[in-house]
């Protein structure tokens, strides 16, 4: 058996370092808030980081400050986050969720050490939506060939930082996809009025709808009375004539009735 023998200074210095390591921090209260809760919003990914409490409720200073992963010495051993209906504790100072936009969020932050929990220190921020194109510029709708239409529109101004990916159309309530084609033909519409709508679509969804002018296709009244109207016999024949309405050039047939 060998013996390490050492100057009586150095073993007791040794023994008082051991006694200060292994001296645990005791707490006297719960902690007070979290401090300087800082928010980083990338797409629909948000990290969280805070300060451990200024005081700890230990007879210490509460520890560092470097919002480091640990808890930094203290009291504290635990920290509780609220935030979208999501409660998680961690002994860590900084949290990532993934959260849905667009959407105002309340997250709530509170400590623990050995006598409970401290109160909850809150901060509010807003996820935006995703941009999206803006509408259609210069929607032009015109009738071709007696009951179709013609519907042209130039890019929108914003592509919302990606490209386009799709344009739709809204005709009477019917919406239609029409690919990436600017210039697009709706045919054999009924007679009436029409102004047809246009929207466009990159990664992040739809745009908002831009409007075309408004076009007839047919008539909405009915003619006029025909004009000089005559009628001539010969022998067992009877010969009627007349002439179109005024400034009516849409008449496509005639009902004679003899009495």
């Amino acid at each position: 058996m060998k013996f390490v023998c050492m100057p009586a200074r150095v073993a007791i210095l040794a023994l008082v370092m051991i006694g200060v390591v292994a001296q645990p921090v005791s707490a006297t209260s719960p902690p007070g808030p979290v401090r300087d809760i800082v928010i980083e919003i990338d797409g629909d990914e948000v990290k969280i980081e805070w300060k451990q409490p200024s005081d700890d409720g230990g007879d210490d200073d509460g520890g560092d400050d470097d919002g480091g992963d640990d808890d930094g010495g203290g009291t504290v051993d635990k920290y509780e986050v609220r935030i979208g209906g999501i409660s998680i504790t961690t002994t860590k100072r900084n949290v990532k969720f993934d959260l849905p936009p667009p959407r105002t969020y309340e997250v709530d932050i509170r400590a623990r050490n050995s006598e409970g929990w401290g109160p909850w220190a809150s901060s509010k921020f807003l996820i935006e939506a995703p941009p999206t194109p803006s509408g259609p510029r210069n929607v032009r709708l015109e009738v071709k060939d007696g009951n179709d239409l013609r519907l042209r529109y130039d890019k929108p101004s914003s592509d919302g930082g990606d490209k386009i990916r799709e344009y739709r159309i809204r005709v009477n309530g019917d919406i239609r996809s029409v690919g990436t084609r600017r210039d697009v033909k709706v045919d054999n519409v009924r007679d009436g009025s029409y102004q047809i709508d246009v929207s466009a679509r990159n990664k992040n969804g739809w745009g908002p709808w831009s409007s075309s002018n408004k076009v007839q296709v047919g008539r909405t009244t009915a003619p006029g009375a025909v004009r000089s109207a005559s009628a001539s016999i010969s022998g067992n024949d009877i010969t009627v004539r007349w002439s179109r309405p005024a400034g009516d050039d849409t008449v496509t047939g005639y009902i004679i009735r003899v009495e």
